[in-house]
């Protein structure tokens, strides 16, 4: 988009899902790249039907528009940009403005009317559960349990009916220090970090500072931004005389020494600069100053968030992530160094390279997050849906438990799921109904579940993709040469080449959790007689994510499916019984044989 207005050219874009076909079409005189199909056609409609391109995040229902091949009207949406609000951080009214209530890039709640409620709400939900390891973890950075009331919409730093105290010695927020928190979105990151910069406003007195980004266009500058506008915010609280505009309140408080970066930071805040190295390093030196100007007014807890959504490569993220790693460690030293400064980090993968890492690894504060076991899924399932835990029905359990992998954002789109689809239905504090013998998971394409997942398998390369899909015909363990029968088998020519490929790509699935060893099968099965060979023990695999299994082989044609399986079939029956078979064939070549003619005409010569 920003080519095109750089040289003064009209984009149009349509946007629909569906299946399509894409690869190379046509002859040998005349071949090219396409794609094909019904939802190719009505892009192609919409993208002649529209006058402009506008931003993202909001969808504002337009009216049905007829489009040729077309019999009915076809309802369309046009992209809007959502409208962030002005604060972040302590508000006027001492609310708490979480950033990501207006940057979501989880998509759990872009069709929410009041992000505020929602995330509030998820919170209760999920740090509820007390048995949860990463809540027993932090209940004792902060001294006591989950509490619902300081996560009341209504609730404002200093007017909780609850008791203030301390931060527990040893802990964090107690003598300065840094907390991290890594996981895949929709693991509780988020949750987690609302309930402690919450408890510590309420009852450490310790105000929030944020910065945010992600891997998307001047990500970076947000972070810078955000972090400003948090802190001058703070320095509200303290000083309510202060301007409420940003660069005039900046303007009295930066000190003599960085006089000179006003016009930077200016041109920063009117969101009018573009990525420019030089100006954040300005704006990082002005934070971590202003920042030592707070130690001795009140308590900070400083909050830095990574989020990559839904970026699958990493090399796109490297600059923005070692911008982030740089206003990290900058932040940390200060947090290091000041009692009244603590800092919380979230992010999808910490980097133990980094020293404040090391720091948060060497004193028991690097929390990771891997999802929900079988007991906390019912509680929270529970809680969701506001029944009773021995209400829940034990087959609606198991498949959640399956699907979602124990991630609370599945969780959540999955019991949602089922109840527009009327699979699942709930009498309120009662009891809850479930039908799953119907259920498509692969057309739950618009969740963050299933579209995630999608995009997972599709970033793969090719001889990756095609290992996946042939792994998803295999109902328990398989091999290599179970996969190799359809795309490289001996038997049809391959080389040794091509099964090094092969093994390559499905080592390549097992190290990204598509798929897993798995032991031998058992001595009485039939497998275990197949002929050893000159490499070692065969290793065994076996695709044990329902999510994953379900959208890949949604994928894959049933003739596909039925071809994988007969080829395998055949393969494990050629290994097991031709090489005997050749053994006696060998024998019987090796006896001399003498035609029966020339055996009479031997016999006459013979007295």
């Amino acid at each position: 988009v920003n080519v095109f207005k750089r040289l003064k050219l009209v984009g149009r874009f349509g946007v629909t899902t569906g299946r399509s076909y894409c690869g190379v079409c046509g002859s040998a005189k005349r071949m090219e790249y396409t794609v094909l199909g019904d939802c190719v056609n009505l892009s192609a409609r919409l993208m002649e039907t529209s006058k402009h391109s506008t931003g993202e995040m909001i969808f504002k229902a337009l009216a049905p528009i007829k489009v040729k091949g077309k019999a009915n009207p076809i309802p369309i949406f046009q992209p809007v940009p959502r409208e962030a609000a002005g604060a972040c951080g302590v508000t006027m009214d001492r609310k708490i403005r979480f950033p990501w209530y207006d940057n979501l890039l989880d998509g759990s709640s872009l069709t929410s009317k009041d992000p505020v409620l929602t995330a509030k709400t998820k919170v209760q939900h999920l740090c509820s559960i007390q048995k949860w390891t990463a809540n027993v973890k932090v209940a004792e950075m902060l001294g006591g349990p989950f509490n619902k009331v300081m996560h009341s919409p209504e609730q404002t730093i200093g007017s909780t009916p609850v008791g203030r105290s301390k931060a527990p010695a040893g802990s964090p927020f107690a003598d300065g220090g840094l907390v991290v928190i890594e996981g895949a979105t929709g693991t509780g990151k988020i949750e987690l970090a609302e309930h402690i910069i919450a408890h510590c406003a309420t009852q450490f007195q310790m105000m929030p500072v944020f910065g945010t980004m992600g891997p998307r266009p001047g990500e970076s500058n947000r972070m810078a931004i955000e972090l400003l506008r948090s802190i001058v915010a703070v320095y509200r609280t303290v000083s309510p005389s202060l301007p409420p505009e940003d660069v005039q309140a900046l303007e009295k408080l930066i000190s003599p020494q960085h006089a000179g970066s006003m016009a930077t930071l200016s041109e920063l805040l009117s969101q009018s600069s573009s990525d420019s190295p030089a100006a954040l390093d300005v704006a990082l030196k002005v934070i971590v100053s202003l920042l030592a100007g707070l130690r001795s007014k009140t308590g900070i807890l400083v909050v830095l968030q990574f989020e990559q959504g839904t970026n699958l490569f990493e090399k796109t993220a490297e600059k923005d992530l070692a911008i982030f790693w740089r206003f990290t460690s900058e932040i940390s030293l200060l947090v290091n160094k000041e009692k009244s400064v603590a800092g919380l980090v979230l992010v999808r993968k910490a980097s133990q390279d980094q020293q404040c890492v090391k720091d948060a690894m060497s004193s028991g504060n690097l929390l990771s997050l891997n999802g929900l076991n079988e007991e906390h899924i019912l509680e929270y399932m529970a809680s969701y849906l506001g029944i009773p835990e021995d209400a829940v029905p034990p087959p609606l359990r198991r498949f959640v438990s399956q699907v979602t992998m124990g991630n609370p954002l599945y969780i959540r789109e999955t019991l949602d799921q089922l109840l527009q689809d009327g699979n699942l239905k709930v009498k309120s504090g009662a009891s809850a109904t479930a039908a799953l013998d119907k259920i498509d998971i692969a057309a739950w394409s618009h969740t963050a579940m299933v579209g995630g997942t999608v995009c997972n398998i599709e970033s793969l390369d090719p001889i990756e993709m095609a290992a996946l899909k042939m792994s998803t015909c295999f109902e328990g363990s398989f091999t290599l040469p179970d996969l190799a029968a359809s795309s490289c088998s001996q038997w049809g020519g391959a080389t040794h080449f091509d099964l090094l490929r092969l093994f390559r790509a499905t080592r390549m699935l097992v190290s990204r959790g598509f798929i897993d060893k798995v032991p031998p099968p058992s001595r009485d099965s039939p497998r275990t007689s197949e002929s050893g060979n000159n490499f070692g023990d065969t290793q065994y695999f076996a695709m044990q994510s329902a999510l994953i299994r379900t959208v890949g082989a949604s994928m894959v044609l049933e003739a596909q499916k039925k071809s994988v399986k007969r080829n395998a079939l055949i393969d494990r029956v050629l290994k097991q019984d031709l090489p005997d078979r050749m053994t006696e064939l060998a024998a019987k070549k090796s006896v001399q044989h003498i035609p029966w003619y020339y055996e009479r005409a031997l016999r006459r010569m013979l007295p």
